[in-house]
């Protein structure tokens, strides 16, 4: 075994290769030290991850209550999974009201526009020795709190006008045609 210092640029990550086998793996970025103008920022703190792009768009298509919705699904949602229990289409319009804190003659009109959006999904099932659950889930590519998710959460979503919307400005942005901005940068 031995150690080799690597200089790196923004868009490139250490991998180890194992000659025998051809697995590639990321090697992790861990910080030995830090400058002593540096430290890390709240490491014991809950956080989520959120888009930009996404966060973007929906400020455009929703008014502030609906966007209010959304922004308080996201704080509701459970690590990992993303699911907003106990919430699911029996939860009464005075219960969602309080969780909401938003009138409850509003709600179900809010909460059809977000679904068509693809802000949340619908999961209801019946299994063996769980004879039934139900509850709604929130796109993950609004906000997801947690650093590994399932496969079938993601491709849940795929689908919906979010994720296009969110695989379009990410399209670009790799492509190099537009900054985060959507200043063009290239002539296509």
């Amino acid at each position: 075994m031995y150690t080799r210092n690597l200089k790196l640029k923004d868009n490139e990550v250490p991998a180890k290769i194992n000659k025998e086998t051809g697995e590639i793996v990321e090697v992790r970025n861990e910080f030995k030290s830090l400058e002593l103008t540096r430290e890390v920022f709240s490491s014991k703190t809950l956080f989520r991850k959120t888009y930009e792009d996404v966060d973007r768009f929906l400020i455009k298509k929703l008014s502030d209550a609906e966007y209010k919705v959304v922004m308080m699904m996201a704080l509701m949602a459970d690590a990992g999974t993303n699911s907003l229990k106990p919430l699911d289409d029996s939860t009464s319009m005075r219960t969602l009201e309080e969780y909401f804190n938003v009138d409850r003659r509003r709600i179900r009109a809010i909460l059809d526009k977000l679904f068509s959006l693809g802000v949340y999904a619908k999961f209801k099932i019946a299994e063996v020795d769980n004879p039934y659950k139900n509850y709604w889930i929130l796109n993950p590519y609004i906000s997801f709190k947690g650093r590994v998710i399932e496969s079938d959460i993601m491709k849940l979503f795929n689908n919906t006008i979010i994720a296009r919307h969110h695989f379009e400005e990410m399209s670009k942005l790799i492509t190099g045609v537009v900054d985060k901005k959507g200043t063009k940068l290239i002539d296509s």
